[in-house]
């Protein structure tokens, strides 16, 4: 791998010497062979059991430290798994009689995952790399009366319908032992959108320079393809002298220095794609196109217990579900053995609706305002912009509409008599905004105000997306965490209505969200676990500037992190909970708004300042905002802006 993953390689000399390599020494099924298997406990030749499984392998010269395999075994039964050289014969070796492996019992093809150690095994097991050794796995039976014939019984499935049995072998090489203190995986790291640095040559175009075309050169084709040559450069440190995941970065460097892990890869990737495309077409870099899969085996090679830990960032979660999928496609799952979602809007969240159709609220994770008009521009044909809007499933979790009408807007007549007074369900969604209910033309490039028409096949897309992984079910074996932020003012609706007598519209907003993404897009896995960070009061008590951007850099999440890779329980405190919180009021804070072209700010009594930085060139086409007010909240669309602020106070406009 010739890409660095940030630390690994500087310690690689004294670190190959200090631990062995966990490999994957075998694995099935990799190509169409499939195990023999009996289908008659009457055979002769299965001598008296059936779903009996062999298979020749050649297992890479190694140690065996481990056996993981999927069966279904009915009650009474256990498996019996044994190896046999069959290039140099000895006697079978067998697992130890008191290490069995109990079956599954609810007689389904569900299969449940086992698993036996080496010293499950009467002796040691010892590969040569050029032996072929014979793999049997089936299922024996001995409480009830039986003789020869019977004593083995009937195992439903030992893997799949074809009689393939699905295993994983790992062992070591070498003569150091496998690690067997402080044995943490390495972190593979996935960035959200807009969180890799994309670069045209040496011209950086992500994050923009200020008074650029940057924006526009991100652009797609109608067919998907970039209309220049774009690669990766790295995460996102900090724009503008602001941090983005610089401390985030350092706490992972940290984590290497005191030898808590080997090595972690930040993994920057071309956010304009959708996670399939990734997956397929690889990450471009400026001297090489990384395999995503092959970049997680080799930090896997190099991890001290052979498995990797995903962390992920916003929309990093959505990628992580399609590797970790890829993987199981694959039989290579068990390499991760952690799978970490912060903030993620796993079902999309209704910011992406402004975002896309107006140009609204539009950050580089937040902190600044981007030219709107290029942005909902290149949006159109950018398949991660769809995939950020409210899925299908979103509907089926929230109630509250994504978008409203007002009663007394003539305009929106047409719309009300076609959809109601408000849009709650995927397909009137849909229709909106592809414009396929009530047609309406495309509006011109400045009309910022008339929402844009979206293309119905990337929204087609975007739903097969959400369709194959807001339900996806994660194997068994992974430990999987999904943390949602809370109690920042946060998009939950558009409202159409007339605005300085003209045609326009107004944001509404949840307090139940961490000011991008709403809380249950956040927590809509089946997880392992699931914690709520409370950034109201972390925001009053600790850091005022913590929001969906600086999740990672926040102490309550790192100590989560930590907790993980370190394979202990998460503690809950002040600010991580298990429960979400009591949910408060957004009319218990001040509310200040008003129309553009106004540039609204709040000073304290204390000088500290919220809103747009008065202090800059203000028709720059990125502007600075300041949250410095300890509880405040700046919101902005291309028609308003919005401050909220602790009703207790003293506020200068």
């Amino acid at each position: 791998m010739k890409n660095i993953f940030k630390t690994i390689f500087i310690i690689i000399l004294f670190f190959s010497a200090k631990y062995s390599f966990a490999l994957v020494v075998s694995t099935q099924p990799d190509s169409s062979v499939t195990f023999d298997s009996c289908v008659s406990s009457l055979s002769p030749f299965c001598f008296g059991y059936s779903d009996y499984s062999t298979q020749n392998i050649i297992p890479v010269a190694s140690t065996m430290d481990e056996i993981k395999f999927y069966g279904n075994a009915p009650t009474g039964s256990f498996f019996v798994v044994t190896f046999y050289n069959i290039t140099n014969p000895g006697p079978q070796i067998y697992f130890a009689p008191n290490n069995y492996v109990a079956g599954k019992t609810d007689g389904t093809d569900t299969m449940q995952l086992y698993t036996l150690q080496a010293l499950d095994f009467s002796t040691p097991i010892v590969f040569n790399g050029t032996d072929t050794w014979a793999l049997s796995i089936f299922a024996y039976g001995n409480n009830i009366p039986c003789n020869v014939q019977s004593c083995y019984k009937h195992s439903s499935h030992l893997g799949n319908s074809s009689n393939q049995i699905y295993y994983s072998i790992t062992g070591h090489n070498g003569d150091t032992p496998p690690c067997t203190i402080d044995c943490f995986s390495n972190v593979l790291f996935l960035p959200g959108i807009k969180g890799s640095v994309l670069k045209n040559g040496s011209d950086t175009l992500w994050p923009p320079t200020i008074f650029s075309n940057d924006v526009s050169q991100l652009a797609l084709t109608s067919n998907g393809e970039s209309l220049n040559d774009i690669h990766t450069e790295g995460i996102l440190g900090t724009a503008y002298g602001k941090d983005i995941y610089s401390p985030f970065s350092n706490f992972m460097d940290s984590l290497v220095t005191d030898e808590t892990i080997e090595g972690w890869l930040p993994l920057a990737y071309d956010w304009r794609f959708s996670p399939d495309t990734i997956l397929e077409d690889g990450i471009k870099t400026v001297n090489e196109t990384l395999n995503v899969i092959e970049e997680i085996e080799t930090l896997a090679e190099h991890s001290k217990t052979g498995k990797v830990t995903i962390v992920t960032h916003s929309m990093g979660g959505i990628l992580g579900k399609a590797i970790i999928k890829k993987l199981a496609e694959e039989g290579k799952d068990d390499l991760i053995d952690s799978f970490v979602m912060v903030g993620t809007p796993q079902l999309g969240t209704p910011q992406a609706i402004g975002t896309i159709l107006h140009g609204d609220h539009e950050r580089i994770l937040g902190g600044f305002i981007v030219d709107p008009v290029d942005i909902r521009a290149i949006a159109q044909n950018m398949p991660s912009a769809y995939n950020l809007l409210p899925s299908p499933r979103y509907f089926d979790k929230v109630s509250d509409p994504v978008i409203t009408f007002d009663l007394d807007a003539s305009f929106t007549e047409a719309w009300r008599n076609f959809w109601g007074p408000s849009i709650n369900t995927y397909a009137k969604f849909s229709s909106f905004v592809t414009g396929t209910g009530v047609v309406r033309p495309k509006p011109g490039e400045m009309f910022l105000q008339d929402p844009e028409v979206l293309r119905t096949e990337l929204m087609d897309d975007a739903a097969n997306l959400h369709n194959t992984y807001d339900d996806y079910q994660f194997p068994a074996h992974i430990r999987t965490v999904q943390v949602a932020g809370w109690g920042v003012p946060t998009v939950k609706a558009i409202k159409y209505k007339k605005s300085h007598g003209f045609p326009g519209y107004d944001t509404n907003f949840t307090i139940e969200g961490d000011k991008t993404v709403v809380y249950p897009s956040a927590i809509s896995s089946v997880a392992d676990e699931t914690y709520f960070f409370d950034l109201e009061k972390y925001r009053k008590n600790e850091d005022n500037n913590t929001q969906h951007r600086d999740l990672l850099n926040a102490g309550p999440i790192q100590n989560i992190l930590t907790s993980i890779i370190e394979k202990e329980n998460v503690v809950e405190n002040n600010f991580i909970l298990t429960t979400k919180p009591q949910a408060t009021n957004l009319n218990d804070q001040l509310i200040v708004s008003t129309n553009s072209p106004v540039i609204l700010g709040a000073y304290d009594q204390l000088g500290n300042f919220t809103g747009i930085d008065p202090n800059q060139n203000l028709s720059a086409d990125i502007l600075n905002i300041k949250e410095d007010i300890p509880g405040s909240t700046f919101m902005y669309t291309n028609e308003s802006q919005y401050i909220f602020l602790p009703k207790e106070g003293s506020y200068n406009f």
